[in-house]
């Protein structure tokens, strides 16, 4: 089974040669490894090209725009039957790919779904990624994988016209996902191919973080799913207590009080199940609200971007 990994960078010159220095300490090596740059402008195209003078497995390719056309590209110029995917700012197990190749064993399974766990370097990561990263145990063959950590056959990613690259900032590997599920692919969970990676370390990027993941998903929101019990909720909410207050029931106003607290309450459980830290829950509890209304203002700013922009519409190239 011959596999070509895949990875897209941009402006990482100071860190590309650990990265694809990890590569190496695979215990299953790729057959070869290939890099679509982004358009990087501090010599990362150069170092990748100096690592490759002792390694000829590894490629670079030029592919400017976002990661979908990256990944494409890359993929496009891969010579092998199945890809592995993952991400340069993450740090791969050195058992990963030996891993994620195990469910190609039966020729029915398309999709190989790796697992991602966080690596948290302070208090505000490692609350985040408890309250909103599941655990592998968690997880089944339904998962839908994120491209950090994924491999499939390549027949399968043509056919469905792989990553859909008219998205502007996130979303395309889910809606990937989507489509090799409604193509009737198979997926298998692969839970002991994992890497590692880095979340957001403040709550300024990890607000931005979450708007831009809604916001892909609002760019195809006839597939995006979990939204709509989300707006359900405060918006049943918001005119329960704007109701009681134009009433004057002091009743409902702290009945609306005592139900949005039990769905803080309901939320952070995941976390002290994750962690079991008394003090992440506790923190957890207003990063709920904040999540909450980034994904929620994030995915109704990528539906309007649907609603107005054709090319939200069209397939992956905007045709």
């Amino acid at each position: 089974m011959r596999v070509s990994l895949i990875t897209t960078v941009r402006n990482e010159a100071g860190s590309i040669s650990s990265f694809l220095t990890g590569l190496l300490h695979q215990t299953r090596q790729p057959d070869e490894v290939v890099i679509a740059d982004g358009g990087s402008t501090d010599g990362t195209v150069e170092e990748i090209r100096k690592f490759a003078k002792t390694h000829p497995h590894v490629t670079v390719i030029e592919a400017p725009g976002n990661i979908a056309v990256g990944r494409n590209a890359a993929i496009a110029a891969a010579t092998h039957p199945i890809i592995a995917v993952t991400d340069a700012g993450c740090t791969a197990d050195k058992h990963w790919l030996e891993e994620i190749l195990k469910p190609f064993e039966n020729p029915e399974v398309s999709v190989s779904s790796g697992f991602f766990e966080v690596a948290p370097t302070n208090t505000f990561e490692a609350v985040s990624s408890a309250l909103i990263n599941q655990k592998a145990s968690e997880l089944n063959d339904d998962w839908l994988p994120s491209s950090r950590s994924i491999a499939f056959k390549k027949e399968a990613w043509k056919a469905v016209g792989g990553y859909p690259e008219n998205l502007t900032l996130a979303g395309e590997d889910t809606l990937f996902d989507l489509n090799l599920k409604k193509a009737g692919y198979r997926f298998k969970f692969a839970p002991k191919a994992v890497v590692f990676w880095q979340p957001r370390s403040t709550l300024a990027a990890f607000w931005k973080q979450q708007v831009s993941y809604a916001r892909g998903d609002g760019q195809y929101w006839p597939q995006a799913v979990g939204y709509g019990k989300k707006f359900g909720l405060y918006l049943t909410l918001l005119a329960a207590k704007v109701v009681a207050l134009l009433m004057c029931l002091p009743t409902l106003l702290w009945a609306t009080v005592a139900v949005f607290a039990l769905y803080l309450l309901f939320r952070v459980r995941k976390t002290w199940q994750r962690s079991h830290n008394l003090k992440y829950t506790i923190l957890s509890i207003p990063l709920v609200f904040i999540f909450d209304v980034a994904s929620m203002y994030g995915f109704l700013k990528g539906m309007a971007e649907w609603l107005v922009h054709p090319k939200y519409r069209k397939g992956r190239n905007g045709n």
